[in-house]
């Protein structure tokens, strides 16, 4: 079984929870900063303006997979290593392959990109 984990950013995520998750699960997903409390396997934000203050500390620190949806971007996310979906403002998880829904929210997002990545259990 596929287990993907998943990250969320804020200040209740701690380095004792993100340890524990990685230790349950095939690959793990951070969203936004949370991709520092422990080895993650990918990063999500949603928001171009969180990346464009990140992404130079991300490029240097981090070597994993990249992800984000395309709604509020004035620049192309792939021009930046970044896998993009296209976003969209809808209730459940979208099936359709390069399509999230967002909610409102990056987790929400990122466990969308999830079920597109295969899990089985998130």
């Amino acid at each position: 079984m596929r287990t993907i984990g998943i990250i969320a950013g804020g200040p209740s995520a701690t380095v004792e929870d993100a340890q524990k998750l990685r230790e349950i699960c095939d690959y793990v997903i951070a969203v936004n900063d949370s991709w520092r409390l422990c080895d993650v396997d990918a990063i999500y934000g949603s928001d171009y303006r969180w990346w464009k203050w990140a992404i130079g500390d991300i490029v240097r620190d981090f070597d994993g997979d990249l992800f984000t949806q395309r709604i509020g971007w004035t620049e192309e996310p792939e021009a930046w290593g970044i896998e993009c979906f296209e976003g969209q403002h809808k209730d459940g998880l979208c099936t359709d392959p390069g399509k999230v829904n967002c909610g409102s929210n990056s987790t929400y997002a990122a466990t969308n990109v999830a079920l597109h990545l295969g899990a089985e259990r998130i």
